[in-house]
């Protein structure tokens, strides 16, 4: 069995284990002239009159990996996460697009980052979710989505003043006994999750002056949290 943990060292992220082998790399190519179907091509609906760009990345040029569950891996080049419909795509031509399908990933890693999805049932939150910090005992996700705001039509001249514009927010969750909640980077949220080891986190974060609204900090606490 093959972890996680090797293609974390490669991308230089973060420790996060799975139990599918991932012995078996395909290119995007490869993929489409033997995919069942599962992901369908479509061309990008993408609206010029809005503002803002509702995919994670500004650019096409990222590398990235889909861990499928027949234990194939698709190795991509031009790849990208788009947080409005959830869904992760790859360029096959100027004006096109590739989606998979949630149902045949394992994981997606893109650049920096690696992705799993959740479904409803027994999480009590579904999509696809960036891994910030993963052992048995604690998880600490983010969740990037869009917030749309509709330009008002000019009641004189029936035209917009201005485009709509796509925003990308970040929400983060912690996974509990009853499924997975959102927190926020505050102080006193992170110091109620770390309730049993309060006053080593307070004095671990104040030794390495550390900030509890900053996320790369908080992903140092988790680490520390887990060596108690």
């Amino acid at each position: 069995m093959k972890h996680l943990f090797t293609l974390l060292a490669i991308i230089s992220l973060i420790s996060l284990s799975f139990s599918q082998n991932k012995d078996s790399n395909v290119d995007l190519n490869t993929y489409l002239r033997n995919s069942t179907g599962n992901s369908i091509p479509l061309s990008p609906a993408i609206n010029h009159d809005v503002d803002g760009n509702p995919y994670l990345f500004e650019k096409w040029a990222n590398r990235g990996f889909v861990f499928l569950k027949d234990k194939k891996t698709v190795s991509l080049t031009n790849f990208n996460y788009n947080a409005y419909s959830d869904q992760f795509e790859a360029k096959v031509g100027n004006d096109s697009t590739f989606v998979f399908s949630n149902s045949i990933a394992d994981s997606i890693a893109i650049n920096n980052k690696v992705f799993i999805y959740l479904s409803k049932n027994g999480s009590g939150v579904s999509g696809y979710f960036e891994v910030l910090f993963k052992d048995d005992n604690s998880e600490l996700l983010k969740k990037y989505v869009t917030e749309l705001k509709k330009a008002k039509q000019n009641a004189i001249t029936g035209g917009f003043d201005f485009p709509d514009k796509v925003t990308i927010e970040k929400l983060f969750y912690i996974k509990t006994d009853f499924g997975y909640k959102e927190i926020s980077l505050r102080k006193h949220d992170l110091l109620d999750y770390f309730e049993k080891n309060k006053s080593e986190i307070k004095e671990f974060v104040q030794k390495n002056n550390l900030s509890y609204n900053n996320q790369a900090d908080v992903v140092k606490m988790f680490k520390f949290a887990a060596t108690l």
